[in-house]
């Protein structure tokens, strides 16, 4: 698979050769990566009961939400670091560096600090629908891990640099590295008999901050130290132009989380908590295509933008028609996991577990329609064109809410319902974001 990987991205430039070497290392990274989720879905599945797990799934979804809540100045970040690097002008580049860790630096400190504040009046339990575990206990394993998640904001910033660089292989072997120490932790807790929500959750959070903490230590040490950010080349001035593109890219964060993390919550209030699991275990099952599209599409995001600096469209027109003939295989790939997702779910947790067919089908259209939409998306944030993709991404995530909770609970659809939602929601971005795109390269 890599070697034709390599023969399809065979576009004859030294900006092609960096994108291939991205994708094979994050073919290697995320594939170790994938196989280890699996291990820790099956560890946590085992170390909980149903609805303990079904907890922590709602709960990883909040973080999903926080993990994101950087008001889009990671994205923002990664393309006026981009540019400063095409252009060859490393000092403007340490100077966005330095002015967005300190700007996510002073949110962090205020965000927590509100937080700490308000949480004693927040009811856990209500938001979980559930009394399997004490309001007490639960407040203090939210709380602990949404301050840890915050901290994450800071953190994350090294993956934006990394991305800018056109180094797609670093997040990759982060995330790969985070996800062994917290296999490894999960497997060696299990062996103490301890079904504990917040052991779960407290070696999940330590494990992540820690590793994050640590690749930005070592990496503005050695790989990025010509653009490390030091307190001398904080500019104020430069606020303005991460904010600007940053707000955007936040806004279509923002909608797109709407689509994709608030099924478990929808279907815990409409259905109850225990029906998140099969969900889940479908979208875990699909994920696959997801993480392996995203992986061919993660080098090109930069790449994109250090072609736009120069002007080179014909190389982005090449890598379009390119990345839209890998979606063929993918396509196929899904249409056969449809067929045999039962058997596999089989064989991954035991008959335990009972499945919607129509759920599975459906998973699969929304996997398609995701991947067609998103290699638009890539090109579209890479050269910062992203008013219309911003516009298209608050409607969907304004009609996801109400029309998912429709199909689950007055067509009676349940699980399959709240998953046909997400497709309506992101069919409107699937016929927009190509049609931009080829108005932009017309004009050039």
């Amino acid at each position: 698979m890599i070697n034709r990987l390599k023969r399809t991205l065979a576009l004859g430039s030294g900006r092609t050769a960096k994108a291939k070497r991205n994708v094979v290392y994050i073919l290697i990274g995320r594939s170790l990566t994938v196989l280890l989720s699996f291990g820790i879905v099956r560890v946590t599945y085992n170390l909980l009961d149903e609805e303990l797990y079904g907890i922590w799934l709602i709960l990883l979804s909040i973080l999903a939400w926080i993990n994101l809540f950087d008001l889009g100045m990671g994205n923002g970040l990664r393309n006026k670091l981009a540019e400063s690097l095409a252009r060859g002008n490393q000092e403007t580049g340490k100077i966005f560096v330095s002015t967005a860790y300190v700007i996510i630096g002073i949110f962090v400190a205020l965000t927590g600090l509100i937080f700490i504040k308000v949480s004693p009046w927040i009811s856990w339990e209500v938001i979980f629908n559930s009394n399997a575990v004490h309001e007490n206990q639960l407040s203090l394993l939210c709380g602990c891990l949404i301050v840890l998640y915050l901290l994450n904001f800071l953190f994350f910033l090294i993956k934006s640099v990394a991305l800018a660089y056109q180094d797609a292989a670093v997040p990759a072997f982060m995330t790969l590295i985070t996800n062994i120490l917290i296999f490894i932790a999960l497997s060696l807790w299990a062996k103490s008999g301890d079904g504990s929500l917040n052991a779960v959750g407290f070696l999940y959070g330590l494990i992540t901050v820690a590793v994050a903490f640590l690749f930005n230590i070592v990496l503005f040490a050695t790989r990025y130290r010509e653009t490390s950010p030091s307190w001398r080349t904080v500019d104020g001035r430069y606020c303005s132009e991460l904010f600007n593109l940053g707000i955007k890219f936040f806004v279509i964060k923002i909608a797109v989380l709407v689509i994709l993390t608030t099924d478990n919550l929808i279907i815990t209030q409409v259905l109850g908590p225990e029906h998140v699991v099969p969900y889940q275990v479908v979208f875990k099952l699909f994920s696959v295509f997801t993480i392996a599209h995203g992986i061919l599409l993660t080098p090109f995001w930069s790449a994109f933008t250090e072609a736009n600096v120069n002007k080179d469209y014909p190389w982005i027109k090449a890598a379009l028609r390119k990345l839209l003939l890998l979606m063929i295989p993918m396509v196929l790939g899904v249409g056969i996991l449809v067929i045999g997702a039962e058997k596999i779910i089989f064989l991954w947790l035991g008959n335990g577990l009972n499945v919607d067919y129509l759920l599975v089908v459906l998973m699969g259209l929304y996997v398609i329609v995701l991947m067609w939409s998103n290699i638009f998306a890539c090109f579209l944030n890479g050269i910062g064109n992203i008013n219309l993709q911003m516009c298209s991404a608050i409607l969907a995530g304004l009609i996801n809410i109400p029309l998912s909770i429709y199909l689950a609970q007055n067509i009676a659809l349940g699980t399959s319902g709240v998953i046909l939602g997400s497709i309506v929601s992101i069919s409107l971005g699937a016929v927009l974001a190509p049609v931009q795109t080829y108005f932009c390269l017309k004009r050039e």
